[in-house]
């Protein structure tokens, strides 16, 4: 049973009021702790979401580098700035050393005249063994660069690789160019004296071993001028 006292304000009994303030202060600071909780907790969910999405992005971003970094890439060009040749009688072979090393070699595009007929192309090291032969063809209707590509870039080692044109009863002209002062860009005749100068093409390499496609090119770096 109450008594008076009891009813009494809680002004008349100040300790008690003193502990019912600091638990309706420490029961709202429970509150605002549990609803910042929830907050860090949603927050962190959706940085872990956002950490899962990054993570695929970057797994895909390494996986188009590393298909880019093996994509058949031009790495030297000689312009087509000189004359046209073709061996006398039509047949004949012109042997190039090039300044690339044979890992990674895909082939090189020729500048031919328009004309009927195809070149055979054939790579070769310094120490006699083949790497592949490719055929570059002429456009019946216009001059320009005629691709000749391996099936797969080369996985050999060697410190130089010559490239050979044959002729074969006929075939189409191809362009001389500038070797820009490379030394190791010499022009050879088999069928005459010593040419001046370089084929003009333009030098591919690629990932060593990846499969090769060789549509027509339509640019270059280098051009017939």
């Amino acid at each position: 049973m109450s008594t008076d006292a009891d009813r009494r304000p809680l002004a008349a009994h100040p300790e008690l009021a003193a502990r019912l303030a600091a638990a309706r202060a420490a029961t709202d600071e429970l509150h605002a702790s549990v609803a910042r909780e929830a907050r860090l907790l949603s927050q962190l969910a959706a940085v872990r979401s956002d950490w899962r999405r990054t993570r695929v992005a970057a797994l895909g971003l390494h996986t188009a580098v590393a298909h880019l970094r093996g994509y058949p890439r031009a790495v030297a060009a000689f312009p087509a700035d000189g004359p046209l040749f073709t061996p006398p009688g039509g047949s004949g072979r012109v042997v190039q050393r090039l300044p690339f090393a044979a890992e990674g070699l895909a082939g090189v595009d020729l500048y031919v005249d328009a004309g009927d007929g195809r070149l055979s192309v054939t790579f070769t090291l310094d120490d006699g063994r083949t790497l592949g032969t490719a055929t570059a063809a002429a456009d019946p209707d216009a001059a320009g660069w005629a691709r000749a590509w391996l099936p797969r870039a080369v996985r050999a080692d060697g410190a130089a690789v010559e490239v050979a044109v044959e002729w074969h009863e006929g075939g189409p002209a191809v362009a001389l160019g500038t070797p820009d002062g490379c030394d190791a860009a010499r022009l050879e005749s088999a069928s005459g004296p010593p040419l001046k100068g370089s084929l003009a093409l333009v030098l591919w390499a690629a990932g060593p071993g990846r499969v090769l496609t060789a549509p027509k090119p339509k640019d270059t770096e280098a051009s017939k001028n």
